[in-house]
């Protein structure tokens, strides 16, 4: 497996997010509609608190992005910034 994709249902199944952070594999975190951006970093926080630093997301369209040329950019989580 190259990548393990943690569809937007499973970004609040914290069991789940501290297990992946123990896999040492990359992460595609996908964050829902109706997600906003404190959540998709909260659900970042368990996998990157287990030691794996190898995480991705994708934007959804959550009201707490100001402009629509915002969602095209991808977001980058740095080790020790969360």
């Amino acid at each position: 497996m190259d990548v393990i994709q943690v569809g937007a249902r499973n970004m609040q199944n914290f069991e789940l997010l501290k297990e992946l952070g123990h896999t040492g594999k990359p992460i595609l975190l996908k964050r829902g509609l109706a997600n906003t951006l404190q959540e998709l970093l909260m659900s970042a926080e368990y996998i990157m608190a287990g030691g794996n630093d190898k995480l991705m997301a994708n934007n959804g369209y959550a009201s707490d992005l100001a402009r629509s040329e915002d969602m095209a950019k991808p977001i980058v989580f740095v080790k020790g910034l969360l």
